[in-house]
């Protein structure tokens, strides 16, 4: 099982904590929310992904005058690129608080030769897209 940079814990909220059953990656990946765990199904599924990796790192920054800690959501490694992936939801990913983060991480990640990519609800949960590949992802088993 992959261990995630930080501890993952349903304390001080109300998340859907929960671990996938990674056919692409042999194990069992954690998640944080059931958007995330759409997710995952998306990334099984795309013959681009050849792996992925949830809590994958922290990376420090400052904000503010403040050493500050950002651990993305996924590290997904395809054919031809990183990418250091936060899932919104999309209400969320125009906050003032996150356009701060989102503009404060992009560059460091393109420093490392990762892409900084935000994947919002709406991106992940197109139907019937999004339930016909639970089906087929379920019937792999």
């Amino acid at each position: 099982m992959s261990n995630p940079a930080r501890k993952i814990t349903n304390s001080n909220s109300k998340k859907n904590i929960g671990l996938f059953s990674s056919l692409k990656m042999q194990t069992g990946i954690w998640y944080e929310s059931l958007i995330e765990r759409d997710y995952m199904y998306l990334l099984e599924t795309d013959p681009d992904v050849l792996s992925y990796h949830s809590q994958p790192l922290s990376i420090f920054y400052t904000f503010n005058h403040r050493q500050r800690r950002y651990t993305p959501d996924f590290l997904v490694e395809g054919r031809h690129k990183k990418l250091l992936v936060e899932v919104k939801p999309a209400s969320k990913v125009n906050s003032d608080k996150n356009l701060s983060l989102f503009r404060a991480i992009a560059p460091i990640c393109q420093e490392k030769g990762w892409e900084f990519v935000v994947v919002t609800d709406a991106m992940i949960r197109v139907q019937p897209q999004l339930n016909n590949l639970k089906l087929i992802y379920k019937s792999t088993e």
